[in-house]
């Protein structure tokens, strides 16, 4: 799913789909994201990597907790969302 270049793109939800990775770090007025719970095409679960930027590390962080098996491009894996993570790589897990 490639939504980089949806610059207006406020609700983000994706659940129970097949993506192993999903970019938002461009979509700047991103305010809710659900897209947890992703499925292989074999109906295994998989983890989604996140790359998200500094600003949205709040959002991360307060109201996009409920994205379970989220790994943020840092590396952490956040099995019901949120972490403790921080942006000493320049602004973009």
């Amino acid at each position: 799913l490639n939504v980089v270049s949806n610059k207006v793109l406020r609700n983000l939800y994706c659940n129970n789909n097949q993506l192993n990775q999903l970019d938002v770090s461009n979509n700047t007025t991103l305010q809710e994201l659900s897209c947890g719970n992703q499925y292989t095409a074999n109906n295994t679960e998989q983890q989604l990597i996140l790359v998200i930027n500094e600003a949205q590390q709040a959002l991360w962080e307060s109201s996009w907790n409920s994205n379970y098996n989220v790994i943020v491009a840092d590396g952490s894996v956040h099995t019901s969302g949120g972490s403790g993570s921080n942006f000493g790589n320049g602004g973009v897990y």
